[in-house]
C-alpha cells in the first residue's frame, strides 16, 4: 500500500495545476503563447509542475510497489502502463508523449515551439486526469 499522507499531498497539488491547466486551455492560441510573455511562462510553468508531479506520484507508485526502477521518464509510465496500474491505448500512449515533452520544457525552453505547447495543452489534461483517478485508486 502507498503512503496514503504523499499521495494525497501529491494529489492535492495536481487538483490545483489541472484547474490552471483547464482555465489556461480555454485561454490559450498559438497567437496569445508567442506574443504574450507572461501568458506563455505561466502556460510552461503549469504544464511543467503538472507533468513533473505525475511523474513524482507514478515513481511513489513503483518505489512501493518494489517496481522495477525505470530508467527514465517514459519508462516510468510505461511501467505503470504495463502493471496495470494505468490505462494503456490513448492514455498511456499521452502519458509517455508528455514526459518527453517535460524534458523539452526543461532543456529547450528558449526555442520551444508554441504550436507543441498548444497541442500539449489541449490534449494532454484528459490523459493526466486518467493518472489522477487511478493514483488516488492506489492509496486505497
Amino acid at each position: 500500500m502507498l503512503d496514503r499522507e504523499r499521495v494525497s499531498q501529491y494529489l492535492e497539488g495536481l487538483d490545483r495545476l489541472l484547474r490552471d491547466w483547464e482555465e489556461l486551455a480555454r485561454e490559450s492560441s498559438r497567437a496569445r503563447l508567442e506574443s504574450d510573455r507572461a501568458f506563455s511562462q505561466r502556460v510552461c510553468y503549469v504544464l511543467l509542475a503538472s507533468i513533473q508531479t505525475a511523474l513524482d506520484l507514478a515513481n511513489l507508485a513503483i518505489a512501493e510497489k518494489g517496481l522495477p526502477r525505470p530508467n527514465s521518464y517514459r519508462e516510468a509510465f510505461e511501467i505503470l502502463e504495463r502493471e496495470g496500474l494505468v490505462r494503456g491505448g490513448r492514455t498511456g500512449q499521452k502519458l509517455r508523449e508528455l514526459a518527453g515533452f517535460r524534458n523539452r520544457l526543461v532543456h529547450h525552453y528558449v526555442r520551444l515551439d508554441w504550436a507543441k505547447v498548444q497541442r500539449n495543452l489541449r490534449q494532454g489534461l484528459e490523459a493526466l486526469l486518467q493518472l489522477r483517478r487511478a493514483a488516488s485508486r492506489w492509496a486505497r
